[in-house]
């Protein structure tokens, strides 16, 4: 879109701003307000056809782009603060002694874990595991997955 002339650049700010009021709802309205700004501005679209307004992605209200919206950026702000919330501890000094107490049982039923499956244990039904969401009990009584939970049960 065309910058406007000095002239009428109180209008076309004034124009903006009610564009910016419109919710993707009201699109016969914001049409009607960019038909405008696009007189004032002397703008043409390609090959002289109307113009249409875009209204945001981010919050469906027109004047801007989800590069430029207030919803968007809030959003983004509020992912990164909840992705630097969210930390593993590593250490003891990063817990309280409960944490920790967690930490490391959760550690020893990961070793234990890796240490059945680089075993070979598990179920040992060919094809899609019994133990799926339409079986009423969920324990495969196989051999394989007896010894898994035998394996698994037993404390490190």
């Amino acid at each position: 879109m065309s910058r406007p002339k000095v002239a009428v650049r109180e209008e076309y700010r004034e124009l903006k701003r009610r564009l910016g009021e419109c919710h993707k709802y009201e699109w016969q309205k914001a049409q009607g307000i960019y038909d405008r700004i696009v007189e004032l501005t002397g703008s043409t679209g390609p090959g002289g056809a109307r113009q249409v307004p875009r209204a945001c992605k981010a919050c469906g209200y027109y004047g801007h782009t989800a590069q430029y919206c207030k919803v968007q950026a809030a959003r983004e702000a509020l992912a990164l603060k909840k992705e630097n919330d969210y930390f593993k501890p590593v250490k003891q000094e990063e817990c309280t002694p409960e944490q920790w107490a967690w930490v490391q049982t959760f550690r020893a039923i990961s070793a234990r874990h890796l240490e059945g499956y680089s075993k070979g244990m598990g179920c040992s039904v060919p094809g899609p595991p019994v133990h799926c969401a339409e079986d009423v009990d969920w324990e495969c009584q196989c051999e394989g997955c007896k010894e898994w939970v035998a394996f698994m049960s037993a404390r490190c």
